[in-house]
């Protein structure tokens, strides 16, 4: 698996329904906005594993302010490869 995801980092094998269990388990201790970041930046910095890195990306997106229902600008539109030379892209 690790070749496939092509990461020094090892893959568990924890599948993404299971992290969303252990999610939904730690909502209640979700409420405190410091708490959370706190938890994904302690995640993220020691990660030793994807699944860590991906639990901790999960609780940052907690962290994001939610879109009004309608707004298209969701994400920010980065600028598209194709548009740049390819020497610029490889650089």
């Amino acid at each position: 698996m690790a070749a496939y995801m092509k990461s020094a980092m090892p893959f568990l094998g924890v599948a993404a329904p299971a992290r969303a269990a252990l999610l939904r388990e730690l909502q209640p201790l979700l409420a405190d906005r410091a708490a959370v970041r706190a938890a994904a930046e302690a995640l993220w910095d020691g990660a030793q594993a994807r699944e860590e890195r991906y639990v901790a990306t999960a609780l940052a997106r907690r962290l994001a302010p939610e879109p009004e229902r309608g707004d298209k600008r969701r994400w920010p539109r980065l600028p598209s490869l194709r548009a740049r030379p390819r020497a610029e892209v490889e650089g």
